[in-house]
C-alpha cells in the first residue's frame, strides 16, 4: 500500500528543545474534579517523546489529559498510523477492561449513538490486569460496538504493557461506501501481524469519508477502578498518513 500523503509528524525532543513539537492541549491548567490537567503531559526524561501520567487522583473511566493534532489531508479513507509507545514497568489496568490510547477521528464524530463514529486505537485486557493488547475499539455508527482484537486472542506479540517501547503500526481500509461495513483493519507489533479484519463497518451511511484529526484521550477505561498507584506510558515518533 503506497501511501502517498504523509501528513503528520510528531517526533518530541528533550528539555533542550531540539526538534520539540508540542501539539493542542485540551485540557485544563489546574487539577479538574476528575484529576485531568495539563501537569500529566511532560517530556520523558532524558529521553524523546511525550509521557502520560496516571495518578491516584484520576477517576476511573476519564482521561489524565487530552491533546490532539489536525490530519492536514483527511483522504479518501485510507489511514495509516504508526507510533513507539512504552508504559511503565508497575502498569496495570486494574479492574478495567481497556486502555484508551488515541482515536483517529473521522469527518463526523461523536457518542456511538447515531450516525457518528469514535474509533479507538487502545490496549484491550483479559485476565491478567498487566497486560494490554493492541485492538482497535469500534464506538459507532448507529450504536455498533465491536471490538477488533488480535489473532488469535491474548496473543503475547500484542501486549504494549510489558515495559518495553512497542512499534505500533495500524492501517484502516475503507468501505466501499459508508455504511457498507466491508471495510479492512490490519495491525502490527514491532513487524509482525497481529490482526487483518476484511468486515469493518466504519462509518454511518451517508457520512463523509476521511480522517482529519488524531485526538488522544487516554482513558483509564471501563469506570470501575481508579490507578491505585502513579504510572505512565510514553509515546514517541507517532506517523500519520492518508490517502
Amino acid at each position: 500500500m503506497n501511501f502517498l500523503c504523509r501528513n503528520l509528524r510528531l517526533k518530541i525532543a528533550d528539555n533542550s528543545g531540539a526538534r520539540s513539537k508540542i501539539p493542542f492541549v485540551r485540557t485544563p491548567t489546574s487539577i479538574s474534579s476528575t484529576g485531568e490537567w495539563t501537569g500529566n503531559l511532560s517530556v520523558v526524561p532524558g529521553g524523546t517523546g511525550l509521557r502520560l501520567t496516571y495518578t491516584t487522583s484520576l477517576v476511573a473511566g476519564n482521561s489524565p489529559v487530552r491533546f490532539g493534532l489536525p490530519v492536514h489531508a483527511p483522504g479518501t479513507g485510507w489511514y495509516y498510523q504508526r507510533m513507539k509507545v512504552r508504559f511503565s514497568s508497575n502498569w496495570t489496568n486494574g479492574s478495567n477492561p481497556v486502555i484508551k490510547l488515541c482515536e483517529p477521528r473521522t469527518e463526523q464524530t461523536g457518542s456511538g449513538t447515531g450516525p457518528q463514529e469514535n474509533d479507538v486505537i487502545g490496549g484491550f485486557v483479559d485476565a491478567d490486569p498487566t497486560k494490554s493488547y493492541l485492538t482497535i475499539l469500534l464506538q459507532g455508527p448507529n450504536s455498533n460496538y465491536r471490538n477488533l482484537r488480535e489473532q488469535p486472542q491474548d496473543n503475547l506479540q500484542a501486549n504494549l504493557s510489558d515495559g518495553n517501547w512497542h512499534v505500533i503500526e495500524v492501517v484502516f481500509g475503507p468501505e466501499s461506501s459508508p455504511g457498507t461495513g466491508n471495510g479492512t483493519y490490519q495491525a502490527w507489533v514491532d513487524g509482525a501481524q497481529i490482526a487483518s479484519y476484511n468486515n469493518v463497518l466504519w462509518l454511518a451511511p451517508g457520512n463523509n469519508v476521511g480522517w482529519p484529526y488524531l485526538m488522544f484521550d487516554p482513558v483509564y477505561g471501563g469506570t470501575k477502578s481508579a490507578p491505585p498507584y502513579a504510572m505512565y506510558w510514553d509515546v514517541d515518533q507517532i506517523y500519520v498518513s492518508t490517502k
